[in-house]
């Protein structure tokens, strides 16, 4: 480009190459764009395989990691059922990972563990909670998974 004195009287092919200059610009961005699209789709359909594989190679030897909120439910009920005096939040925790429950996600096993004992004994009422913070099956209810 030549020096322009003055930007009113731009000439005409400078204009035309300034405006073939900016629809190129405009066409690489929109192709780097579909681009970045078709990557992230490939990253995450890659990311889900991962986590297929992780969850595969971490399971227990007998069978499946247990990580919906319905079973670690039922596994709660479960220890509960074999320790009639009652467990505290911490030990249910343990026993749990002892028998190869895991979390699931980013919470903490004993955060989850603890907030499902606490919906259980205020809402489902399937559990009780003693003076000393462990927690048992109500004697009046069954205890059973709904």
């Amino acid at each position: 480009m030549t020096k322009i004195a003055d930007e009113a009287t731009i000439s005409v092919t400078t204009r035309q190459q300034l405006e073939l200059d900016r629809r190129r610009a405009a066409e690489r961005r929109d192709h780097h764009f579909a681009e970045a699209k078709r990557w992230d789709a490939l990253l995450a359909r890659i990311d889900g395989l991962l986590a297929m594989v992780n969850e595969a190679v971490h399971q227990p030897e007998g069978g499946a990691t247990p990580d919906a909120p319905h079973d670690l439910r039922a596994g709660i009920l479960a220890l509960l059922r074999e320790h009639q005096s009652g467990l505290k939040p911490i030990e249910v925790t343990h026993r749990l990972h002892e028998r190869g429950f895991r979390a699931p996600g980013k919470t903490s096993l004993p955060l989850l563990v603890s907030n499902m004992l606490w919906r259980m004994e205020k809402k489902a009422e399937l559990v009780t909670r003693t003076r000393g913070g462990a927690y048992r099956i109500r004697q009046n209810g069954t205890g059973g998974t709904e």
